[in-house]
């Protein structure tokens, strides 16, 4: 298991980075981007750093 970073909380546990017993990511950083639907004004945040497990 890799060692939980715990200046980055996360619950996805899909993602190869997620500690198991812990909801922290296990990178020393992450990148985060910004995702605009093209048909409406609603925008989100993704991590670009997740990787299926």
């Amino acid at each position: 298991m890799n060692e939980a970073n715990y200046s980055i909380k996360c619950s996805v546990n899909r993602c190869k980075h997620h500690c198991k017993d812990e909801d922290f990511c296990s990178l020393a950083k992450i990148q985060v981007g910004e995702r605009c639907q093209s048909n409406s004004d609603q925008c989100f945040t993704d991590c670009e750093s997740f990787c299926r497990k």
